[in-house]
């Protein structure tokens, strides 16, 4: 029910944001971002690949071979013109989310790709025939369709990665207060302080 909620919530705001974005800037942030999508996944996992913690996730293979592609898809699916089905779209991201949460991709990794995406875009449409109100509305919409998208990958990584991070750690701390004299109330609450502790918070600093 909770998953239906979320689901139905993002397709009223995508359609939303489609709705109250003239026709014209849409068809032109999407071709913008069409013209110059290979650029803008280059630059992405060329950034990404100087960061210190993000190369221990992106290594040369995976990105040339699987990661350029998957991105580009990523941004023409977000902004095709005439729009996507959103339903498709939310679930698009909601396995981009789990698989990040399988990795173990920080998720301020993924947010700090999305806010260099922003800036790129944003530059791209400066330079294009967009009037200056026009250029308002266009880099809302790119920012608003992106952070809609971001918002459900984050909500499945917590929910994904919580789930994997107490299967990985479960059994050891069993094992610990097994020997340690402990109750199985011992070990649900140590496992859950364990969580806690370690979870990557959505929306958390650099």
């Amino acid at each position: 029910m909770q998953k239906q909620k979320k689901r139905d919530e993002f397709m009223l705001q995508w359609q939303a944001l489609q709705i109250e974005t003239p026709a014209y800037v849409r068809q032109l942030a999407g071709s913008t971002i069409e013209q110059n999508v290979a650029e803008l996944a280059e630059l992405f996992y060329s950034t990404m690949q100087a960061d210190e913690v993000a190369r221990l996730f992106l290594s040369n293979d995976i990105v040339n071979t699987r990661l350029h592609a998957s991105m580009q898809n990523w941004l023409r699916e977000l902004f095709a013109q005439p729009c996507n089905d959103p339903q498709e779209i939310y679930q698009h991201q909601c396995k981009a989310g789990k698989a990040h949460a399988r990795m173990s991709v920080p998720i301020r990794l993924v947010m700090r790709g999305t806010r260099l995406l922003k800036l790129a875009i944003t530059e791209h449409l400066v330079h294009s025939a967009l009037n200056r109100g026009q250029l308002v509305v266009a880099v809302n919409f790119v920012s608003e369709a992106i952070e809609l998208a971001l918002d459900t990958m984050t909500i499945e990584f917590s929910g994904c990665g919580k789930e994997h991070t107490r299967r990985r750690c479960l059994p050891h701390v069993r094992i610990w207060t097994k020997h340690a004299g402990g109750t199985r109330k011992t070990t649900r609450s140590l496992a859950a302080a364990i969580l806690a502790k370690n979870l990557p918070q959505p929306g958390s600093g650099w």
